[in-house]
């Protein structure tokens, strides 16, 4: 962890304001390690990476391999695993049949879950006692991410619609899903997700990355910068990121990632979205406002406020414009994973279907609109996110099973003497 910058004082506003504003790192996180205590979970704190044991000891954090002392009592990962018999310690009898793996995520407001309640957008409908948790968490609900997701998401994540006789993934997340698959990989995850990120920025979320290729876990780094490419407040094309600038940013992001990531590791480039169906789901329903969707994006569109104005807009040519400008950047992705060699970590790359997501939910007799977010029509849903977690697992369970590891074969007597092994 000896690339991380070192903590804060409380007296130094400026070095806080470049932990959190810039290189997106807990606040509050006192051994300087990069992450916080369940104490503390807005601020880029345990909502966003997993918690921290002992916010006392630099070396002791989530997803490291190599133990600071040999006291068997010492959680030195905070995977809760601890403790020995007369075999040896549980770390080494239960956690070392199969290979560990993290999970970071690196990427935008979808990668963050960004929610804005629809009833903040009403009068009535505010509340300071529930927005200022929302405020710390800049608006986002990495614990109840595609990624990242680790509550209850029927009783603490925002409400889902369902339809009738449907059920919900048993996981909200990739990483949940990690984690069931290896109860030793309990608390192992990052996001690292900023609201507006594109390929352009992604070097300081590449730094705020924990990882350390000499003593710690490997881990699968899931990069999904799915729209801001193509997407911003500006008419035409002109902010669009050109695929040549675009190569030079994600070959610069693997480099980046080389001291970091420990071998055994995986990196997925997730791909552009195809945005249209965005506009095909919500233009022809009533905004929270009150208003039509197509009025809201012409009035965001007006005051350069527009998420993105080449696919929330009436104008058939230019999403279709959106949209081509898009799978040029995936094939870039696509070209770089085919070719690309890194000496700790494989490459791969995958387009997310969320088309394919919305067209199953309705033949089955759902509203599509249930997908995407409300206030902004821009965003995947809490079941948007659920059910693209879904998709996502399937393809890396098919086409890149060195990504995720083997089951661990001492899950169950893990769960037995650990039970929520300290919980999250």
């Amino acid at each position: 962890m000896d690339l991380l910058p070192a903590p804060c004082s409380r007296f130094n506003v400026s070095c806080i304001i470049d932990h959190f504003a810039n290189l997106h790192l807990p606040i509050f996180d006192a051994d300087g390690d990069a992450f916080a205590t369940t104490d503390h979970r807005g601020l880029r704190g345990s909502h966003w990476r997993g918690a921290d044991c002992d916010d006392t000891d630099a070396f002791v954090y989530t997803g490291r391999r190599q133990p600071s002392t040999a006291a068997p009592e010492r959680d030195h990962d905070c995977n809760g695993v601890v403790g020995s018999n007369a075999s040896g310690t549980y770390e080494e009898l239960l956690c070392s049949a199969v290979e560990r793996r993290g999970f970071i995520h690196v990427g935008d407001s979808a990668t963050a879950h960004f929610h804005l309640p629809p009833a903040w957008l009403t009068r009535q409908g505010w509340n300071l006692n529930d927005a200022l948790p929302d405020a710390l968490d800049e608006l986002d609900w990495p614990a109840c991410a595609w990624g990242t997701g680790y509550k209850n998401a029927t009783t603490q994540c925002p409400h889902v619609r369902l339809v009738n006789g449907s059920t919900r993934p048993a996981h909200v997340s990739l990483a949940a899903r990690l984690r069931a698959r290896n109860r030793c990989n309990h608390r192992d995850f990052q996001n690292v997700g900023v609201n507006g990120a594109r390929m352009t920025a992604v070097l300081p979320l590449i730094e705020s990355v924990a990882r350390d290729s000499k003593v710690d876990h490997p881990a699968l780094l899931v990069l999904s910068l799915i729209g801001n490419d193509v997407c911003n407040g500006h008419e035409g094309t002109s902010h669009m990121t050109p695929p040549d600038v675009y190569r030079e940013h994600v070959l610069a992001a693997l480099e980046a990632l080389t001291p970091k990531l420990p071998p055994g590791s995986f990196v997925l480039l997730l791909g552009l979205v195809d945005g249209r169906v965005l506009y095909e789901a919500m233009h022809a329903k009533q905004h929270p406002v009150g208003a039509g969707y197509p009025e809201v994006y012409e009035y965001l569109t007006c005051n350069q406020a527009n998420p993105c104005n080449g696919w929330l807009t009436s104008n058939a040519t230019l999403r279709n414009v959106t949209t081509a400008w898009a799978m040029s950047l995936n094939d870039v992705l696509r070209e770089v994973s085919a070719s690309a060699q890194y000496p700790h970590f494989g490459v791969g790359f995958h387009t997310p279907d969320f088309r394919t997501l919305v067209d199953r939910y309705v033949s089955a007799g759902g509203d599509a609109a249930d997908l995407i977010e409300p206030s902004d029509g821009f965003h995947p849903s809490q079941l948007g996110n659920e059910l693209l977690a879904d998709q996502l697992w399937g393809v890396l369970e098919t086409s890149y099973p060195q990504a995720i590891g083997e089951v661990n074969p001492h899950n169950d007597e893990i769960a037995r003497l650990f039970g929520e092994q300290g919980g999250f």
